[in-house]
């Protein structure tokens, strides 16, 4: 494999890592609607299980008995079963999103470790252009002006860093 070509793996490899970076953000974001949409659901469950005695009470007094089961249900009690059972299963198809989404956000952390790793060991002038480029998505003209460096130092410190996260990425 020559150099060239793997200088362009390596080179997709770190566009790839800031992508799945970003994508986590935005997965764990997601997570948080998630969890807060679940503890609504769980305060509305609570709210209809411990709705006032004196309510149930004077509504089970003025509705009409249906028989069902050899037991009396009123309007309002299978009302009130709807609900629980839409909360029920809206409670059920968040916790699953939620594992979904934990899931790929497992994922991607594992996909990113290695590429992850070999960029934590970079020193610290190559790190900051690879992630100045990468992460930022900053043309190397740009990226000269940013840090101060002539354009031809920020091209050959890409290429000397990308050359050193090669030697930590195993070779496939």
């Amino acid at each position: 494999m020559s150099d060239k070509f793997f200088m362009d793996k390596v080179d997709n490899l770190v566009k790839q890592y800031y992508f799945r970076l970003r994508e986590i953000e935005k997965l764990k974001s997601k997570l948080e609607i998630l969890y807060r949409q679940q503890k609504e659901i769980i305060d509305n469950i609570k709210e209809l299980i411990l709705s006032p005695y004196n309510k149930v009470k004077e509504i089970f007094e003025k509705d009409e008995l249906t028989v069902c089961e050899d037991k009396p249900v009123t309007v309002y009690e299978k009302s009130v079963e709807r609900v629980f059972e839409r909360l029920e299963t809206e409670a059920d198809n968040i916790k699953a999103e939620i594992i979904d989404t934990k899931t790929d956000i497992l994922q991607l952390e594992k996909d990113n470790s290695e590429i992850g790793f070999a960029i934590e060991k970079l020193d610290k002038d190559y790190k900051l252009i690879i992630e100045t480029i990468y992460k930022y998505n900053k043309k190397i003209l740009e990226v000269s002006i940013d840090l101060n460096m002539d354009k031809s130092t920020v091209s050959r410190k890409r290429k000397k860093a990308l050359f050193q996260l090669s030697s930590y990425i195993n070779k496939e």
